[in-house]
């Protein structure tokens, strides 16, 4: 049976029932901050009550069953959130848009840069690139490892400097 709705303050129910709801809560969740969260969307779902014509005669022991049900319902939801948070499969997302875009503009740049440098300076930095290492880089060019490294570094330099002179920003 419900109370005339014009007759029920929320505000004096506050007053009244917060302190004891809270601290009803507080054993059931062992955390005082949450039991201050739960004890509150009680009284907003009194609120909502009192605001459909719905007042409950005994506020107190409403206020309590619905903390009690809030903090059941919280209970649940973090045993299965516990239980299943190994399943949810860690999804590797493409890169975003944008930077898809600029690496490719990136990419373009490089390869016009390496189209305006000599031959050997390409292929040097193509095959490094590529992934051979050192005495495999020698071993293709024909070079000693030393000589390779040299040729290297400089052809890396004409090509940053290339880059550098077509503007490239990095």
């Amino acid at each position: 049976m419900a109370v005339d709705s014009a007759k029920l303050d929320v505000g004096s129910a506050y007053a009244t029932h917060a302190t004891s709801v809270t601290r009803y809560l507080t054993g059931l969740t062992r955390d005082p901050a949450v039991a201050e969260d739960l004890a509150h969307e009680a009284f907003i779902r009194l609120i909502g009550e009192v605001e459909g014509g719905r007042a409950p005669t005994n506020v107190g022991g409403w206020l309590f069953r619905v903390a009690a049900n809030l903090a059941t319902s919280r209970g649940r939801h973090l045993a299965v959130v516990t239980r299943r948070a190994s399943e949810i499969a860690i999804r590797e997302h493409g890169a975003a848009p944008d930077d898809v875009v600029c690496e490719r503009e990136r990419a373009s740049e490089v390869h016009a840069a390496l189209a305006k440098v000599r031959d050997s300076d390409r292929e040097i930095v193509m095959l490094a690139a590529a992934g051979l290492e050192g005495a495999e880089l020698a071993d293709r060019l024909g070079t000693s490892p030393i000589a390779t490294r040299t040729r290297l570094c400089r052809a890396r330099a004409r090509v940053r400097d290339q880059l550098l002179a077509d503007g490239f920003e990095a």
